[in-house]
């Protein structure tokens, strides 16, 4: 069986293993994604998954380079974020939305909006190899569904201009 780190879980439940700068329920192991070192030892995981975190940390770097150490050799990362040239980021920083402190914490902002090219080089310089950086829809967090209008223009948005899309999926191995 793969073991698989969700590293930035919130209340997700994908993986087998669960670390969260606040965790939400037990089994979730507090860590400080920042700055902290991840609390497995090296070469223990077959994935690391992490959705929608990278952007939130003012260290991505720091925290790449713990998922690669913890990563066995072939490993798999994968993650995503917000796309830097979708539109809809453009108007979430002029109008204040990625300032989440209010709802999350003080300490969880937005502090990165990546492109491909970005991302591409940040997991370079961590060490990944095989590094494959696309602008992907990808579904919704929970179980509830988008609606259909809303799923109809994202799939109008792929189709025209790849790079309007809201987010970028990594999958990088070590």
């Amino acid at each position: 069986m793969d073991r698989i780190l969700n590293a930035g879980c919130g209340s997700d439940t994908y993986g087998t293993d669960f670390v969260d700068i606040n965790p939400k329920r037990k089994g979730v192991n507090r860590c400080d994604l920042n700055s902290e070192r991840l609390p497995y030892k090296g070469n223990t995981f077959d994935k690391v998954y992490s959705r929608e975190v990278i952007a939130h940390l003012h260290t991505p770097m720091h925290f790449l380079k713990e998922c690669h150490r913890v990563l066995k050799p072939n490993g798999e990362l994968y993650l995503t974020t917000d796309s830097a040239g979708f539109w809809g980021s453009f108007g979430k920083v002029y109008f204040g939305a990625y300032d989440s402190s209010k709802t999350y914490g003080k300490d969880d902002s937005v502090y990165y909006l990546h492109t491909t090219k970005t991302l591409y080089n940040l997991l370079k310089r961590a060490g990944f190899r095989t590094i494959q950086v696309n602008y992907e829809i990808i579904k919704p967090i929970g179980n509830e569904p988008k609606p259909l209008p809303h799923r109809i223009f994202m799939r109008t948005i792929a189709v025209l201009n790849k790079r309007l899309n809201p987010h970028i999926v990594a999958n990088a191995f070590k």
